[in-house]
């Protein structure tokens, strides 16, 4: 089962994201800041990486300069999210990342993300039902 690093202090979206990775049966290890997240990045290899850019203690930039030294496979398999301004992206080309999405996020877009970084299955997609067939009588023959 694949396992990603989830960088964000925002508590509501790393429950929704791990969520929808239950959904992926994707395992999921979260960090709120940016200095606890480049420590569990130096001490294991995660399949994806989630990664917030405005973050206390160190920002999403500065940990993407420090993974392009130590493990810059992973910037490939590393998906941004972020409320940041425009004025603030102005200058990111998303160093060499897989994707920016911007908060808030079609969960669509996230989950199509995490399935190119991980190869796991993408789940079928919910099962809807009209209220037409929900609520139609059942016609049997006499």
């Amino acid at each position: 089962m694949p396992t990603i690093l989830l960088v964000d202090d925002d508590e509501p979206i790393r429950l929704l994201i791990t969520a929808i990775c239950s959904r992926l049966n994707v395992t999921v290890e979260w960090a709120g800041d940016g200095e606890i997240a480049l420590s569990m990045l130096r001490r294991r290899r995660y399949d994806a990486v989630l990664l917030d850019l405005m973050l206390p203690k160190q920002n999403g930039f500065e940990i993407l300069r420090e993974v392009r030294s130590f493990a810059p496979d992973l910037l490939a398999r590393t998906i941004i999210i972020t409320a940041a301004s425009d004025a603030t992206l102005r200058d990111f080309d998303g160093g060499g990342t897989l994707v920016l999405l911007r908060k808030p996020f079609d969960i669509a877009d996230l989950m199509d993300a995490l399935v190119a970084c991980t190869g796991c299955d993408a789940p079928p997609p919910p099962r809807r039902i009209s209220a037409y067939t929900a609520h139609a009588p059942v016609v049997t023959n006499p």
